[in-house]
């Protein structure tokens, strides 16, 4: 006897389930730090209510890291990785490297649990992003679903 698994039709299913979210006033060092160590492409920007105010990816770092390496003498790059030498570590004002409130986008894609996988994926191809919020009715966040995990619930 063959069993058939289930495709799963609405985003309950296929999200992450309470997402790592980060503040407007996160640094972006601590962004950097966060993407890298939880091997993510991007997170949900929450208030103090875990309502969701904005959203923020790599790409949106890496262009904000060039576009502050073209007004300034040295690399932003440089500021942000472990390249510097330890004695110019001290000389680095944090603050000025800013915070992500100066960037995220601020007009993030949401949906609810119960959308539908296919509308989202239009919805995702249409708005051109690569990830939705999934949010409840006051706009607190739920769960976050990338474009793969969309791909991963059609069959093959």
């Amino acid at each position: 006897m063959t069993t058939r698994t289930m495709t799963p039709t609405c985003i309950a299913e296929i999200m992450t389930h309470n997402p790592i979210c980060v503040t407007p006033t996160m640094t972006v060092r601590e962004l950097a730090a966060l993407l890298d160590a939880d091997e993510i492409s991007g997170v949900p920007v929450v208030d103090a209510q875990n309502r969701i105010v904005g959203v923020v990816s790599k790409t949106d770092l890496l262009h904000y890291c060039l576009d502050a390496s073209l007004r300034s003498d040295r690399s932003f790059f440089e500021t942000l990785t472990d390249g510097l030498d330890p004695d110019e570590l001290s000389e680095i004002d944090v603050e000025a490297l800013g915070v992500i409130e100066q960037f995220m986008s601020t007009e993030p894609v949401t949906v609810s649990q119960e959308d539908s996988i296919f509308s989202v994926a239009r919805r995702m191809t249409g708005t051109g992003v690569h990830r939705v919020i999934v949010t409840d009715e006051f706009g607190r966040v739920e769960g976050i679903v990338s474009a793969l995990d969309v791909l991963r619930a059609f069959p093959a």
